[in-house]
């Protein structure tokens, strides 16, 4: 009773080891497929084993084949000597005369050689259930990798830039007619005036990239979260393909995904160097006609972003 009860409690705890394995090979391998998906590269399925009937061809012996016999020079005598003693020869001679090396004699009691008949072997066609080892698929990934940041990064720069650009265009158009108007334009008030826009503009390019690189920020502590997510999700599961699954449609998703944007608002400010009160409020009402009027980021020297 005691025996049988030990026995039952090594079942248990082997049956408990071999899950326990299990598991962490599917752990192992969620975590392959997860680092797969969000860093990029090639991932292999674990080999299986499959059970499958073949063909093959089969060797079997040929029963109609007949080995040939040796040469002999003929029986001994039976008996020698004086006293007739059985001849030792002639023993060994009755022990070769098997049934499957059928030999000869000729007239005189010789035994004559005799060739083989027949292949000693043939094949036929037969039949086999085996398990074979399957090897896993291999299934390659894009990730979430440093291009992606880079195309990131160049959305952002690639809208605001040309909005920057056609305000420049409208600022210093603006600019220069309020000089000519007041008869100012060839003046160092209106020189500076144009250093002071160009100046504008290379802090507007300046605020652009590091919104541009705050957003690239935003995205990579997103993506690391969501993997960390992805990984939770694989070692406390049973069976981590649902894991799996979530992660490849939150990488899809990332993937197509573009920066939060929205229309540049009115960046640059018009400063009449140089003329009077009347004049710097012509120029100013005249730029106001051409951009939106509403300007909370005057004077601060960054692009607006909704």
């Amino acid at each position: 009773m005691a025996d049988a009860y030990l026995d039952e409690q090594k079942r248990q705890a082997a049956l408990a080891e071999q899950k326990e394995a299990e598991r962490v090979a599917r752990v192992k391998d969620g975590m392959a497929r997860i680092n797969a998906i969000y860093d990029g590269g090639s991932y292999t399925a674990p080999s299986t084993t499959k059970r499958v009937t073949e063909r093959y061809q089969e060797r079997y012996a040929n029963p109609n084949y007949r080995s040939a016999n040796r040469d002999w020079p003929g029986p001994p005598s039976m008996y020698i000597g004086r006293d007739n003693n059985i001849n030792p020869a002639y023993t060994e001679y009755m022990r070769s005369k098997r049934a499957d090396q059928p030999r000869g004699e000729d007239n005189e009691g010789r035994w004559v050689h005799t060739p083989a008949s027949g292949d000693r072997y043939l094949t036929r066609n037969a039949t086999r259930t085996v398990d074979k080892n399957v090897a896993g698929a291999t299934t390659s990934y894009g990730g979430i990798g440093n291009s992606f940041y880079d195309g990131y990064k160049k959305a952002y720069t690639d809208y605001y830039n040309p909005q920057l650009e056609e305000r420049y265009g409208d600022a210093a158009e603006a600019n220069f007619y309020n000089f000519v108007r007041n008869g100012n334009a060839q003046s160092k008030a209106y020189a500076d005036s144009v250093a002071d826009l160009s100046r504008q503009k290379s802090m507007q390019q300046g605020q652009i990239v590091q919104n541009a690189e705050s957003e690239v920020a935003r995205m990579r502590s997103r993506v690391a979260d969501e993997k960390a997510n992805a990984i939770r999700a694989v070692q406390t599961l049973d069976d981590p393909t649902q894991a799996v699954n979530a992660a490849l449609t939150e990488v899809n998703n990332i993937q197509t995904e573009t920066p939060n944007t929205s229309p540049l608002g009115q960046v640059f400010e018009l400063a009449a160097l140089g003329v009077g009160n009347a004049a710097a409020a012509n120029a100013r009402s005249r730029y106001a006609n051409q951009v939106p009027t509403s300007n909370p980021y005057r004077g601060a020297g960054k692009a607006h972003q909704g």
